[in-house]
């Protein structure tokens, strides 16, 4: 997973702003868990929430269009 290039703190603050600090603190590899090419492995959406969470671990603007 993307998020392990950062330190345990920026990785909580992410975690926590996308909602899956739990989800994540559930699981058996906990963020060594994989997510698969097609996302089938997750719940809908969360895929999405965890490129979210890169986002904002490296500080990118994020254009949202309706």
């Amino acid at each position: 997973m993307a998020l392990l290039g950062h330190d345990r703190v920026a990785r909580a603050k992410a975690l926590e702003k996308c909602q899956l600090k739990e989800t994540i603190s559930r699981l058996p590899n906990k963020l060594d868990s994989s997510v698969s090419d097609e996302g089938d492995n997750w719940s809908v959406g969360q895929p999405q929430i965890f490129c979210l969470g890169r986002v904002l671990l490296k500080r990118n603007r994020i254009v949202v269009l309706g």
